[in-house]
């Protein structure tokens, strides 16, 4: 049984459905299964700040409020209504931390 909060955005289970059996490194995880978190968010559409040059941009997102023990593995993706697939590099994450992570994008 899955819970929603709509209030606060947590969700909640009455099992655990989830086990990490390689963390970021590729090595077994040191912490124990209560440490296991997924965080889903986003920078907000229109509301992401953008950097760089013509043919190459870069965010930094900030993850503090997941509050990660130890370096996340993160899936990323780039919505949009045309021109978006042109993109290359909004599913590969540079600069990882417990923190946050920056996406670079290379395109016309």
């Amino acid at each position: 049984a899955v819970v929603s909060t709509q209030s606060t955005g947590v969700v909640s289970t009455n099992t655990v459905s989830i086990k990490m059996v390689k963390d970021f490194q590729g090595n077994t995880p040191t912490h124990p299964d209560p440490c296991l978190l997924t965080c889903v968010g986003s920078t907000g559409a229109g509301n992401t700040n953008w950097e760089g040059e013509p043919g190459r941009i870069l965010t930094r997102v900030d993850m503090t409020e997941c509050g990660f023990v130890d370096t996340p593995i993160v899936t990323t993706s780039l919505p949009g209504e045309g021109h978006h697939d042109y993109m290359v590099g909004m599913t590969s994450p540079f600069y990882v931390t417990k923190t946050g992570f920056t996406i670079v994008i290379l395109g016309k």
